[in-house]
């Protein structure tokens, strides 16, 4: 697989954990004291929190609040997520 390949198969497990947050959290909002739920919802966190920080290791931040302020500000040195290598 290349990089471009790479990026985007991260991205989508990215969006694919965060769409199962989204909706473990409406469900919580009616459910708040399902422990099943609550525990699906954290371990959901900690993987997406895991494969962002992996993105943002290898790709750059997919949002300010993940900039690594390392070696100054880096928000907008990477292409942007959402713009594919051939767009920038």
């Amino acid at each position: 697989m290349n990089g471009r390949d790479d990026r985007e198969e991260l991205l989508s497990e990215i969006n694919e954990v965060s769409f199962v947050m989204d909706e473990l959290r409406l469900f919580l909002d009616t459910h708040p004291g399902d422990a099943e739920a609550i525990d699906a919802f954290a371990q959901r966190m900690e993987k997406r929190t895991a494969l962002v920080e992996e993105y943002t290791d290898k790709y750059g931040s997919l949002d300010a609040y993940f900039v690594k302020t390392a070696y100054g500000w880096s928000w907008n040195g990477a292409p942007m997520p959402w713009k594919r290598r051939a767009d920038c």
